[in-house]
């Protein structure tokens, strides 16, 4: 092996002038689609759709505790077409205020669209472009590996052709790769070599041979002190009913700034994620929404963990079958939780009436220790729609709602729906407890909060933890 790979990277004229001209073309890529322009707003479609995209999601090595999406865009369970959903963030703190990431420019595009015209009855696009994401300790005083992606699109399509036949396809591409890797004074050689062959050479590479390389290596390559190179994915599928295209660009295990794999700061970022599903015969109203157990929000609002165990309730409903999804435990800064559970059950009768309801569900939650220890039992969030034939809703309740039974320093205490609690004084000083969080603002759906706990000692003070989670609608458009 040649010893010049032990000397440090340079980059080449092609990644200068890559780097000058990505502002302009992250801009192209935006607008480019295989999907029509979206129209206006008309008569309902015969299918249903649903499409999202984002630019990057992290999650920590401790389970199911995430960063947010960054940018995303969602349009759910609708029968419209010519609806348009976009983000944009042109310019991001990395996910989790991690010092191993740092975000350019990120957006996303759902859209809805028919083109009659063009042999298309009816389909849904989205679109994840990431401008430039760096990973690695941005420190020249600490030498350390360098990745760097530029103009990483990703997009997911499905549609229905007017001869019925359902369709999905993916797409992704990037314009350029770039890893520096410091000299270590031994020549490098196997899959890293390769990679440094592949990204640092005169012409920019395909996203297509940056995945062929990580598949002629089981799929990932190791960069020491940096992380894990690894594969994403792009999956189509298409039935009698329904086509789903699916796609995730690449993911990057990061091994934190202690650069040792297996560490508590260890993280996986998935970068460039695009959905879209079309399901036809749906000339009823079409449901969405989902239960989820815990969400939070870190220290006032600097780190958001998504949803813990969601249940989506699907646009067609699930024929009357309750689905869930459950986790044993899970761990917020300052909250244990156990027994966590999403639900989701969706009925459309023989006459169009549409009947849904979503839960989530926390069985134990634990504060504190010692003489300031807390504990809740039995915490349900429940959301229940009903229809009548004509599409009308004729129930929209939270029955079955309970924030449960709160217990400190041997007293229990049964919290009210909807009212602040009356706790001792002590209890007071340490949380504050909101029960029952309903909101009503669309006027198809429901959603709910059954607990809603705000430390306020410690060093999670801030932080905002919401149990026992449900939203729904039904939509007849």
């Amino acid at each position: 092996m040649d010893a010049s790979r032990s000397q440090p990277r340079c980059r080449s004229t092609r990644r200068l002038l890559a780097g000058a001209a990505i502002a302009a073309v992250t801009t192209a890529l935006v607008t480019v689609s295989g999907a029509p322009a979206a129209q206006a707003a008309g008569r309902p479609t015969d299918f249903a759709f649903t499409s999202f995209a984002y630019g990057t999601k992290v999650k920590a090595a401790a389970g199911e505790l995430r960063s947010g999406r960054t940018a995303p865009s969602w349009i759910g369970c609708t029968r419209q077409a010519g609806k348009v959903r976009t983000n944009e963030v042109l310019g991001v703190d990395a996910p989790n205020n991690n010092p191993l990431v740092r975000l350019g420019a990120v957006t996303s595009r759902s859209t809805t669209f028919k083109a009659k015209k063009e042999g298309i009855a009816a389909g849904t696009e989205s679109t994840s472009t990431v401008a430039d994401v760096v990973l690695g300790l941005q420190n020249p005083q600490v030498p350390a590996p360098v990745l760097t992606i530029n103009g990483l699109t990703t997009t997911a399509t499905a549609w229905a052709t007017t001869d019925g036949r359902l369709h999905a396809t993916t797409a992704s591409s990037v314009l350029d790769i770039d890893l520096d890797v410091p000299a270590t004074g031994t020549p490098l050689d196997g899959p890293l070599a390769q990679l440094l062959d592949l990204v640092n050479g005169t012409v920019a590479p395909t996203l297509d041979e940056v995945v062929s390389l990580l598949q002629q290596n089981s799929g990932a390559i190791e960069i020491p002190g940096l992380g894990r190179l690894e594969l994403g994915y792009a999956r189509t599928g298409v039935g009698a009913r329904q086509a789903v295209a699916v796609a995730l660009s690449l993911r990057v295990t990061l091994f934190g700034v202690d650069g040792v794999a297996g560490g508590d700061d260890d993280s996986t970022l998935k970068i460039g994620r695009s959905y879209a599903k079309i399901i036809g015969d749906m000339p009823h109203a079409v449901m969405g929404g989902s239960g989820w157990a815990a969400d939070a929000d870190l220290v006032g609002g600097t780190t958001h963990i998504g949803d813990i165990v969601p249940k989506q309730l699907p646009c067609q409903g699930t024929d009357g079958e309750t689905r869930s999804k459950a986790l044993a435990s899970a761990t917020v800064p300052g909250v244990s939780i156990g027994g966590l559970q999403g639900r989701a059950n969706g009925r459309i009768t023989k006459i169009g009436r549409v009947r849904a309801w979503t839960e989530g569900s926390v069985a134990h939650v634990t504060l504190g220790s010692g003489d300031t220890a807390l504990t809740i039992d039995g915490v349900v969030g429940r959301v229940n729609l009903v229809t009548d034939r004509r599409g009308r809703l004729v129930r929209r309740d939270t029955a079955g709602t309970s924030p449960g039974l709160l217990t400190f320093q041997g007293q229990t205490y049964s919290l009210p729906l909807g009212e602040a609690p009356e706790l001792p004084a002590e209890l007071a000083a340490l949380v504050s407890i909101q029960t029952g969080v309903t909101d009503l603002s669309d006027n198809r759906g429901l959603r709910v909060t059954a607990l809603r706990i705000t430390l306020l000692d410690g060093t999670a003070a801030g932080t905002v933890v919401n149990l026992g989670n449900a939203k729904a609608t039904i939509r007849d458009s």
